[in-house]
């Protein structure tokens, strides 16, 4: 149903007669006269757009919001472009209360096009259930000609795989989850041969970060917190302090001034959508940096975190510690004799930042063509998150988490294995064989008491598939 407003400016004025206004009135009365008058037609403009509104369609593509029309006479020009559309639709089973496989498939198909409000040439092709798309849907962009084949799920809302196919055979693949990308978008040629790849960041691309970051002073960030909220913001400096927490490790960066800013690096499958493009950094190494600001937080309270001073990452049985079964306890004693330390009731609050991405010296790597190293593994977990390993190995210490298991391989290499806790009794003391996912970098406290060195060693994580136990040599 269409609601039109007719344009009743002119038949109301048809219906003032001037004559009988006596020219005693003042001009100004006049002109409020008039000015109510249009106040009036204006209101009744405003309430037929409104109701025309109303009575639109709403899609949510990527969590945004477009308005348009919605028909099931698609035109000629388009029926020979959705051939792979209605043959993924064909298999496609709703999960949605009141919708029938059968029935979804006796849906028509629709397509979508947006009002004139929008900049986007865009035509959604798909199947209707109630007020809105749901299941397999193509998108085409007008312009370029380029296809988006994607999947409405039953909240309205786009999840699971996508594929971007351009005219000339090239096709992108990415991830969304909620209406939001995440993790990589993989740019591939006409034969699928891949030959890119990009990381997204809070559903936007990190290149598009990267590009939009501003550079700002230190004084600056500080006299003015909420004018850069939310911003990316360049970072120059030197790594001064590496700390952690359960799901995230925080740097300390000095810039070249003296100006020290902290920075998270957010590591872990619950912050899906703020996983940062960037390696495990150490103390001393020069970055440089992209974070997301998020204003001034109290250094005060960071004291309450185990700061150590930093460690380099190296292949082999890193220390004897590391087996020393008291280790978690003298580092607690430890942390608790440098928290009485440096209680001095400090007040300075540092521009703190959401990692975005970040390069530094040594760290160079080609995501294309991942080198499968030990050293590359700890450095680049997102890289390597979800990829398939093994290893066979020993365990020689537990984590304070008993889930968690540290694993000597036979090269003398340490990973952290994720397992369920009743099969822990079954895997101490003997060389197994571990399959698994890899699952990004975990953090082991380290002390050793005859260097005086202390740190936290990290460690690729491995979520535990299968195991079998394997012959000692």
């Amino acid at each position: 149903m269409q609601f039109r407003c007719h344009n009743m400016g002119d038949e109301w004025m048809q219906h003032i007669n001037w004559n009988t206004v006596k020219r005693k009135h003042s001009h100004m009365m006049r002109k409020g006269f008039a000015l109510t008058i249009l106040c009036l037609v204006l209101m009744v403009q405003s309430f037929c757009a409104f109701a025309q509104e109303e009575e639109l369609f709403s899609v949510n593509l990527f969590n945004r919001i477009y308005l348009g029309e919605i028909s099931e006479e698609i035109p000629e020009a388009y029926l020979d472009q959705l051939t792979e559309l209605r043959e993924t639709i064909s298999e496609y089973e709703p999960n949605l209360d009141g919708l029938s496989p059968v029935d979804y498939q006796n849906l028509p198909l629709q397509y979508f096009v947006p009002s004139d409000q929008y900049e986007e040439d865009l035509l959604i092709f798909g199947k209707v259930f109630g007020k809105q798309l749901i299941g397999p849907c193509m998108i085409l962009k007008q312009s370029d000609g380029r296809k988006v084949f994607a999947s409405f799920g039953e909240d309205g809302r786009i999840n699971g795989k996508i594929r971007t196919v351009f005219p000339d055979g090239r096709f992108y693949s990415e991830s969304t989850l909620n209406g939001l990308r995440y993790g990589y978008l993989y740019e591939n040629d006409a034969a699928g041969k891949r030959t890119g790849k990009k990381w997204y960041f809070q559903g936007t691309l990190v290149d598009d970060w990267n590009t939009a970051a501003i550079s700002v002073t230190y004084d600056d960030l500080t006299a003015n917190e909420n004018g850069f909220l939310l911003k990316p913001v360049i970072i120059d400096g030197i790594v001064k302090t590496v700390f952690c927490t359960d799901d995230r490790i925080g740097y300390l960066i000095e810039d070249d001034d003296g100006h020290v800013y902290l920075t998270w690096y957010p590591d872990k499958e619950k912050r899906l959508f703020f996983i940062a493009e960037a390696p495990i950094l150490e103390e001393g190494e020069q970055v440089h940096l992209c974070g997301c600001y998020s204003g001034l937080e109290d250094y005060g309270k960071l004291t309450t975190l185990p700061v150590f001073d930093g460690w380099k990452i190296t292949s082999g049985r890193v220390s004897s510690g590391v087996t020393n079964e008291n280790v978690l306890r003298e580092i607690s004693k430890w942390i608790k004799e440098k928290q009485d330390e440096e209680v001095d009731d400090r007040e300075e609050k540092l521009p703190s930042f959401v990692m975005v991405s970040a390069v530094a010296d040594n760290k160079e790597m080609d995501n294309l063509h991942l080198a499968d190293t030990y050293v590359e593994t700890v450095y680049h977990p997102t890289e390597y998150w979800n990829r398939s390993k093994e290893i066979i190995g020993e365990v020689i210490c537990q984590t304070e988490d008993l889930q968690k298991l540290v694993v000597e391989t036979d090269e003398g290499d340490l990973f952290i294995v994720i397992c369920k806790e009743e099969i822990l009794e079954q895997l101490e003391g003997r060389r197994v064989r571990y399959k698994g996912k890899l699952y990004g970098t975990g953090r082991l406290p380290f002390l050793d008491h005859q260097s005086g060195l202390s740190g936290y060693l990290f460690l690729p994580e491995i979520r535990l598939k299968k195991y079998k136990e394997y012959a000692l040599k």
